[in-house]
């Protein structure tokens, strides 16, 4: 079963945008990710939120990502890395990911494609789940924490979400 219309426009928009290394490590660290917690990236790119994820908070992860070609280049890491038992690569829509695991849910997507997440995440993780957008906040949902820092000349703008808290409003 593929995309509802709508999810999969939205998903041929999004570009393949890496975010930099210590954004990546804020992020993680303003979910306040703890070890053994499992952290999903969604559009996970090169892979490089899930590896982090590991090999600095000993998270594990699962890595989403629609592109073949980017989904086997993160096998081939993991596999080369011996990193099979913390990581996991799910080559498919994002729409379509189940999320009751997840404890960390990191986003650098456009904001309709948030948008049209929004819902599924509320209904989908469990209540002590923590999602981190980065520069494209949640419409509709109030962050936590922003958390405005600066790298390379640019101003990247974080959101921090507990999606238990928005579920009582």
């Amino acid at each position: 079963m593929g995309p509802k219309p709508r999810a999969a426009r939205a998903l041929s928009k999004i570009p393949f945008v890496p975010t930099p290394q210590p954004i990546v490590e804020k992020m993680l660290q303003l979910a306040a990710v703890k070890p053994d917690e499992v952290v999903y990236d969604l559009g996970a790119g090169d892979g490089r939120v899930v590896f982090t994820a590991v090999n600095k908070f000993s998270a594990r992860g699962v890595a989403v990502e629609l592109d073949p070609w980017r989904a086997s280049l993160i096998r081939e890491k993991v596999a080369r890395l011996s990193l099979k038992e913390q990581i996991r690569v799910r080559q498919e829509d994002l729409f379509q990911t189940p999320l009751k695991n997840a404890d960390v849910v990191t986003l650098y997507l456009l904001p309709e494609a948030n948008r049209l997440l929004s819902k599924k995440m509320l209904v989908e993780l469990p209540d002590n789940a923590r999602v981190v957008a980065h520069d494209y906040p949640i419409p509709e949902w109030r962050p936590k924490e922003v958390l405005y820092t600066k790298y390379d000349g640019k101003i990247h703008t974080l959101y921090l979400y507990q999606p238990r808290m928005l579920k009582h409003f």
